[in-house]
């Protein structure tokens, strides 16, 4: 125990040295707290990993590794392992620059690196707008009617309109696309 300070004031000791500080309750939760911002994910991904993989192994009676590995490859991640030296063009120039990865048709998991980008990231995007909207206070559930309903209207834009310059027609297919779900999520909205 420290002593108090003496007459006519004075600094009173720590009376916590090096080794025996303990953080507060409150300190403890706030890392708590910031880590389950990242923990949580990270832990329900590798359980589900792990009783997919139980459930492989009682249905099935194969390795649930392999059947990772096949996901793995199939899905074209391994595309990111096979470095290497190779030339791309950039578009719309004759200019060729190195990049490390091979971005040819030869290459399966670039291939599949692609397909699964095709079809991820529409489904993210529909998946945020649908959050948006909740987090705006809307309950909007048709993301994938507008989705679809926009897809059309571009290829549709994309299909018929073959005489406009590159640059233009990418950017009136998506604005087409863009006002057709915007129509189609009106509908349920005057409604």
């Amino acid at each position: 125990m420290t002593e108090g300070p003496q007459e006519g004031g004075g600094k009173v000791e720590n009376p916590r040295r090096g080794g025996d500080y303990a953080p507060s309750v409150a300190a403890r939760v706030a890392v708590w707290h910031k880590a389950g911002g990242i923990a949580v994910p990270l832990l329900t991904t590798i359980l589900a990993f792990f009783i997919g993989g139980l459930v492989v192994l009682a249905t099935t009676g194969k390795n649930p590794l392999t059947t990772y590995k096949a996901i793995f490859q199939g899905s074209g991640l391994d595309w990111f392992l096979e470095v290497g030296s190779y030339e791309i063009g950039i578009p719309w120039t004759e200019s060729r620059v190195w990049f490390p990865w091979d971005t040819s048709f030869n290459s399966f998991a670039a291939l599949n690196l692609q397909q699964t980008l095709i079809v991820y990231v529409p489904l993210v995007l529909t998946g945020l707008a649908v959050a948006f909207a909740f987090r705006c206070g809307m309950f909007n559930i048709g993301g994938q009617g507008q989705y679809l309903v926009g897809a059309i209207a571009a290829v549709w834009i994309g299909s018929e309109l073959p005489g406009l310059p590159g640059l233009l027609h990418i950017l009136v297919a998506i604005v087409a696309g863009a006002l057709a779900g915007a129509v189609f999520a009106g509908i349920a909205g005057f409604l």
